[in-house]
């Protein structure tokens, strides 16, 4: 079966990363969030679009698939109404910079965000 260069060029545009305009921004924080995955994609573009890289992992999952992912964050924010009460304890306990969120919103979140970094709670990263 023979495959035309167009379809090839088109599935391979299908799976890049979406760019927001012409200009790349720049990642100023990299964000870990317990919560539900189904809201993932939602809560990846609204931090993407402000200069943040979010990635999404379900509250539920055990600690040892959340402890892998924890070293490559600056800050966690756990939601509240998805997230195992061991999950909880396990991060508050190993002083992650953390965000407790009762909203599972994305615009909420990143409010609660932004409120957290106006505090001065970390420094921007600089890559």
């Amino acid at each position: 079966v023979k495959v035309s260069k167009e379809y090839k060029e088109s599935k391979k545009a299908a799976t890049e990363e979406p760019k927001l305009g012409e200009e790349e921004l720049s990642i100023s924080h990299r964000v870990l969030i317990l919560g539900d995955p189904a809201f993932s994609n939602n809560y990846k573009l609204s931090f993407y679009r402000n200069g943040y890289l979010a990635e999404v992992v379900d509250g539920f999952d055990s600690y040892s698939k959340v402890a892998l992912k924890l070293k490559d964050y600056d800050c966690v924010i756990l939601i509240s109404n998805h997230l195992s009460h061991n999950n909880m304890w396990r991060i508050k306990e190993g002083g992650y910079p953390v965000i407790y969120s009762s909203s599972d919103g994305a615009n909420r979140v990143l409010e609660q965000f932004e409120e957290f970094l106006s505090n001065g709670a970390y420094p921007t990263r600089n890559e």
